[in-house]
């Protein structure tokens, strides 16, 4: 049997929160109303006269606890109900369920608990958490009125942002919440939607959590090329291995130099491309993910021990290409200029039909103001409505 009576007392109390009503006096309340046969169809279908019967019952109960007031016709129907807001306690008592100020008041003491941690996106997140209860808005990322949730996203962002060494997902939720798995099903995906929006580097949300070194498994940065690699117990000739070398992220702090025999040092953004690098004359580098701190050090020591060579870096010809070259520059101080990054080289895809259309978050990329030297060759994306992969060049002489 249908719990009307609850059904109904939820429906109107919706109604009242979504007004803003609980910051009124009952008397400045505009009427709130239910149309009866509009909330439910099978009050009016002559073939079911049970729910008929058991709907006015709940409505003639909740007259009787004066929460509810309504006239029904002669033949005994009820058109319309009103929400008696001066009994909106009794209501929410009878209804089990807490008032809205109070949840506004519980998310309140969750976000004081957060405010002013010097983490920039944190404090930014708070600050406009606490604007939207201001404004009597539901918090967003599935949040909700939800205290409980909204404390353990805090908790979760904030060890995030904390984290200054390549991290594993299942060891950070295993350290978290005592489970491997509680992260990837629960937060993972909040938690990528809040950082998309609160970082002010272009990158792709499904890559976002790198950025703060949090990774789903191990990364590698490999090396191929004319180079000689030192530590302090060995030392490796990088071109007698032809298709280069791993380095593992916790490896990298044993190297103690790297003395560089090519003139042109070329970061590489996709491992496809990095096996399709063939020159010898080339050191090539690909970071197996995005550059965090151990892989940005890796590259300031090859610059400062090889100040005198050519450095490049071969991406994506799409706004996340552009924001990872620009990144690498800015956090590095390393002066890498584009490699095939060029309007002539997307013009080849495109008229090779090589290409994918520009989506919502590209086109909204594409105005950062750090990538404003790129307006050129975003203006043939735009104007062509395309993007391409590096593994491009190689589909290109496949199908030439």
């Amino acid at each position: 049997m249908k719990n009307y009576e609850a059904e109904i007392i939820n429906r109107l109390l919706d109604t009242y929160e979504r007004r803003g009503a609980y910051k009124k006096e009952p008397d400045e309340v505009r009427a709130i109303t239910l149309s009866v046969e509009g909330v439910f169809p099978e009050y009016t279908n002559a073939y079911n006269h049970t729910a008929y019967q058991e709907i006015n019952a709940a409505i003639g109960a909740l007259k009787q606890k004066e929460l509810i007031t309504g006239e029904p016709t002669e033949r005994g129907a009820y058109k319309k109900i009103r929400f008696r807001a001066d009994q909106a306690a009794h209501a929410y008592t009878f209804a089990k369920r807490q008032p809205l100020r109070e949840k506004y008041g519980d998310l309140q003491v969750v976000l004081e608990n957060f405010k002013d941690s010097g983490a920039e996106i944190l404090d930014h997140l708070t600050a406009d958490f606490e604007a939207r209860i201001r404004e009597g808005k539901k918090l967003p990322y599935g949040i909700a009125y939800d205290a409980e949730r909204l404390q353990e996203v805090l908790r979760t962002l904030k060890s995030i942002l904390t984290l200054q060494k390549e991290t594993y997902i299942r060891n950070f939720s295993n350290a978290l919440f005592k489970d491997s798995k509680v992260f990837q099903k629960e937060y993972k995906s909040i938690i990528q939607s809040i950082l998309y929006d609160y970082t002010e580097a272009s990158v792709e949300k499904d890559r976002i959590l790198e950025v703060y070194n949090l990774y789903e498994n191990p990364t590698y940065v490999l090396l191929k090329g004319n180079a000689l690699i030192i530590s302090d117990s060995s030392r490796i000739h990088l071109q007698e291995f032809t298709g280069g070398i791993a380095v593992p992220e916790k490896a990298l702090e044993d190297i103690v130099r790297i003395t560089v025999l090519a003139s042109r040092i070329v970061t590489v953004e996709n491992l496809t491309t990095f096996h399709d690098c063939t020159d010898g004359r080339d050191l090539y580098i690909y970071l197996g993910g995005f550059h965090n701190r151990s892989k940005e050090k890796l590259l300031q020591m090859i610059y400062e021990q090889n100040p005198d060579k050519a450095y490049y870096h071969k991406g994506d010809l799409d706004v996340y290409g552009f924001a990872i070259l620009e990144s690498l520059k800015a956090r590095t101080g390393i002066p890498f200029r584009p490699m095939e990054m060029d309007v002539e080289t997307l013009k080849k895809f495109y008229d090779a039909g090589l290409y994918r259309p520009l989506s919502d978050a590209d086109r909204k990329a594409m105005k950062a103001p750090s990538l404003k030297e790129y307006e050129d060759i975003f203006g043939f994306m735009l104007e062509h409505n395309c993007k391409a992969e590096q593994e491009s060049v190689k589909a290109i002489g496949l199908l030439g």
